[in-house]
């Protein structure tokens, strides 16, 4: 009788071990920054609505003043020739914020980087101001390619993602 040494494979090595928890990490890592680009995605949203809100509210604002000081709606006239000068956008001496500015360039004043911080525009405006803490907004006035319209940007800096820019012309029709 011939004796043969058989060895019975049970179980694994320690070098198979340690590479099935190598692969094992490395997986784990790949699926957690998977999910982490998604939570920072699904926020994203929520920021550009409240950015596009908060730019709605002051085009509005934009809209709802005179186009330039010269102008006399009462009286029905336009400033032509007179209108304000393109250096001299930017509020009165006895205007100092949103309530008191009258007519469009006025707004020049937060334009970079004079930027308002959303939470006061949210408050000057009405707005719940919680909703827009850390955003930023810039708004500049400048003279369209004619002298009936001046050109507005505005731009919404939410808290995280780039900025969103709108431009909004306004004629001289009141």
């Amino acid at each position: 009788m011939i004796c043969r040494n058989h060895r019975h494979d049970s179980g694994i090595s320690l070098l198979e071990f340690v590479l099935g928890i190598a692969l094992l990490g490395l997986v784990l890592a790949g699926g957690s920054l998977f999910f982490y680009g998604q939570q920072k995605q699904r926020l994203d949203p929520v920021f550009q609505v409240r950015a596009v809100s908060l730019a709605q509210a002051l085009s509005e604002q934009l809209f709802a003043v005179k186009y330039d000081e010269q102008n006399k709606p009462e009286q029905q006239s336009l400033c032509a020739a007179n209108c304000t000068n393109v250096n001299q956008f930017g509020s009165d001496a006895n205007e100092s914020g949103l309530a008191d500015f009258d007519d469009v360039d006025d707004f020049h004043d937060w334009c970079e980087p004079n930027d308002i911080s959303g939470d006061q525009l949210a408050t000057a405006m009405g707005l719940d101001a919680d909703y827009y803490q850390g955003y930023g907004v810039s708004v500049c006035v400048t003279e369209g390619a004619v002298a009936t319209y001046k050109v507005v940007e505005i731009k919404v800096s939410p808290p995280a993602g780039a900025s969103i820019d709108f431009v909004l012309h306004r004629y001289n029709i009141r």
